[in-house]
């Protein structure tokens, strides 16, 4: 069994280069002095030149492509309007306020689990998309911490009555969004209809109080 061996690798002792002898040749000759020799540069400069020459060869064929074909211009599309920053700088103000007056040490209590956090969110109870009067105003506010806060936006029915502040928001809800409490209490209903618990009736009682 034959096993493969790497190729003798000779180094010249003028120019440093190295090669891999050709074996038919009795007497080895470095190719790069032999190129040296016929084109008066080293293969290794010979290499850049090319390089360069082709991307400069690009480069201009891109140029007359940009002149035949000019690129539109887009105007730039202010990502807030003078209004929207106002709006934004006056719900960021409120939110630092509410979370200053509700800490204890260095500490904030989540309105929605009981536990104390360092750093806690300012969840919207109307969302900023549905009401703009009432972005800035506290009584919209409830300190939530990340998971709380994931829960009552993005969370099921079980997860959203898990939270403590879940009646006293609904029924923030319910005076100043209707439209949004009664789509919260129909997905209570619906999941009751599915999965019924003693502590989701008893909510679903206290939400259906609000209306009397």
């Amino acid at each position: 069994m034959e096993f493969y061996s790497e190729p003798p690798i000779s180094t010249c002792d003028v120019c440093q280069y190295q090669y891999i002898p050709a074996k038919s040749k009795r007497e080895q000759c470095c190719p790069n002095c032999t190129h040296i020799e016929k084109h008066g540069e080293s293969i290794f400069a010979m290499k850049k030149r090319k390089q360069k020459e082709q991307h400069e060869k690009w480069q201009k064929k891109a140029q007359e492509k940009r002149k035949l074909n000019p690129p539109i211009p887009r105007p730039k599309i202010a990502m807030r309007s003078e209004k929207g920053k106002v709006i934004a700088r006056k719900v960021a103000e409120m939110k630092a306020e509410v979370k200053m007056e509700a800490l204890d040490g260095e500490y904030a209590e989540c309105k929605g689990c009981g536990r104390h956090f360092q750093t806690i969110d300012a969840s919207h109870k109307v969302p900023l998309s549905q009401s703009i009067a009432l972005a800035a105003n506290p009584e919209n506010i409830t300190l939530l911490c990340r998971d709380c806060h994931m829960k009552w936006e993005n969370g099921t029915v079980p997860q959203m009555i898990e939270l403590d502040c879940f009646v006293d928001d609904m029924h923030y809800l319910f005076d100043m969004d209707p439209e949004r409490f009664w789509k919260i209490f129909y997905r209570c209903t619906d999941e009751y209809e599915n999965a019924p618990t003693s502590k989701l009736g008893r909510i679903i009682s206290k939400l259906e109080s609000f209306d009397t």
